[in-house]
């Protein structure tokens, strides 16, 4: 009887953010994914010893990762001046999308620019996106980047399962997550107002927005610096998930509110458009009639309301953790091919088809 040949192991730094107060999905994400890759990949999380502000503090992170760097070497978002410090030729960086750039001007704008993208995307050997729309973005600011990007989206993180609950029709309940500017948070209180509803905020909220929800006589309540059990609990608690961002890399609490069984009202622009499929009622983010009318629909169309939920149930089986595990193993297996010699193939998946 022949023995089959075992892939032989190889060892994955995973770098994430240092911990700090925050709601964070990067981080969520990647557990998820490293707790479902296969077992020849040694992998270990490396989170960065302080939150990178400041020019001393991005040195100890350099220095931090260079320290703890390993054989594969894959910077999983937001830190990726940290590349640099990595062995180029065994490191990948996930972009999860340029928002923070775009927000920048002038001198600030040029030197983010060069730190975060330029410097890390000639150093890797791989950059991957989280969305189609992300990946034109970096193809649009780094041509010459475009060869050696590919796109592998998020997964649905552990323990969002189906959840019960009979809709209120009186007061329903509508969760918002996030309240950055590119949230949109101003238009949808905008278009809530005159509804009868109790809106849940998740994420700080400012002064002018208080003033906005008062004016618009919105009864809501605020989390802030919530854990992921209350997270998941939010989303229990609410009959409809607000997710109409004017810019987003993807919108992973589309997915979340999927697996959960809530009906959503999303962006009808990518990515969200093209996460969401048909499993969200879409509507223009800049228009309040839309919204406003989009919110009307599933507050009073419990039929459709039900094929929401439906079609989202068979969305999320786009984004398991277990798929997006074998496109990122098949990477790691790619990127440290050569220090196995060339053992076994890396197996085809749609991470491949897409630039490698």
């Amino acid at each position: 009887m022949l023995k089959t040949q075992s892939p032989k192991p190889i060892r994955v730094a995973m770098f994430c953010r240092g911990r700090h107060t925050g709601y964070y999905s990067i981080e969520k994400v990647f557990e998820t994914v490293r707790d479902a890759l296969p077992p020849h990949l040694e992998t270990r999380t490396v989170a960065l010893p302080v939150h990178a502000q400041g020019f001393w503090r991005r040195v100890y992170c350099l220095a931090y990762g260079w320290v703890h760097r390993s054989a594969v070497n894959h910077i999983t978002g937001d830190i990726s001046f940290v590349a640099p410090a990595l062995p180029g030729a065994r490191t990948v960086v996930t972009v999860h999308d340029f928002g923070r750039l775009h927000q920048l001007s002038g001198i600030r704008a040029a030197v983010f620019k060069f730190l975060y993208f330029t410097v890390p995307f000639r150093h890797c050997k791989y950059i991957t996106t989280i969305s189609q729309q992300v990946a034109r973005e970096l193809g649009e600011l780094f041509p010459w980047a475009a060869r050696k990007t590919l796109v592998i989206p998020d997964c649905v993180p552990v323990g969002f399962t189906y959840i019960p609950r009979d809709f209120h029709y009186e007061r329903p309940a509508v969760l918002q997550i996030g309240t950055k500017p590119n949230k949109n948070i101003e238009r949808l209180i905008h278009a809530l107002e005159g509804q009868e509803c109790e809106l849940h905020i998740v994420g700080a909220i400012t002064a002018e927005q208080r003033k906005l929800l008062a004016s618009c006589s919105i009864r809501y309540r605020n989390s802030v610096d919530i854990t992921e059990a209350e997270l998941r609990s939010a989303y229990a608690e609410a009959d409809i998930v607000s997710f109409v961002s004017t810019y987003e890399g993807f919108g992973l609490p589309i997915l979340e509110a999927n697996a959960v069984g809530r009906p959503v009202i999303t962006s009808n622009i990518p990515p969200m458009s093209d996460v969401a499929g048909r499993a969200a009622r879409l509507v223009d983010p800049n228009d309040i009639q839309s919204i406003r009318a989009g919110l009307a629909h599933i507050i009073g169309d419990a039929k459709y309301r039900t094929e929401l939920v439906a079609n989202g149930f068979d969305n999320v089986s786009r984004y398991s953790a277990v798929d997006i595990a074998a496109q990122f193993a098949a990477l790691y297996e790619i990127v440290g091919a050569e220090l196995v010699g060339q053992q076994w193939s890396p197996r085809k998946t749609s991470c491949e088809s897409s630039t490698l």
